[in-house]
């Protein structure tokens, strides 16, 4: 192996460990009859999105959660920039605390 493939494959393999295998386990899990708690579950296809989308409760939470979003994050970023504009700082200090 070349000097960069050496750097390289740690990364890739972690990469799919940590992010890559966790996102296909919980799409497959997500198309699955199962609980958790079964040793198996039962291959039900897209039934779990459909009962998803059809319950007035996710739409809710849902709704909710993009009004948070957009309340909270205008709200602070205005507030750390007021903060960042009344301290008499120097730049190092600011890209320390920022």
């Amino acid at each position: 192996m070349d000097g960069y493939t050496c750097f390289l494959v740690p990364t890739i393999v972690l990469y799919g460990i940590y992010s890559i295998w966790p996102v296909l386990a919980t799409l497959f899990y997500s198309l699955m009859d199962w609980n958790g708690f079964q040793s198996s579950g039962s291959f039900c296809g897209l039934d779990n999105y459909i009962e998803l989308f059809a319950d007035g409760l996710f739409w809710n939470s849902l709704g909710v959660t993009f009004l948070f979003i957009l309340i909270v994050v205008p709200v602070r970023f205005f507030i750390v920039t007021w903060i960042r504009n009344s301290l008499e700082l120097e730049q190092t200090s600011l890209s320390i605390i920022f």
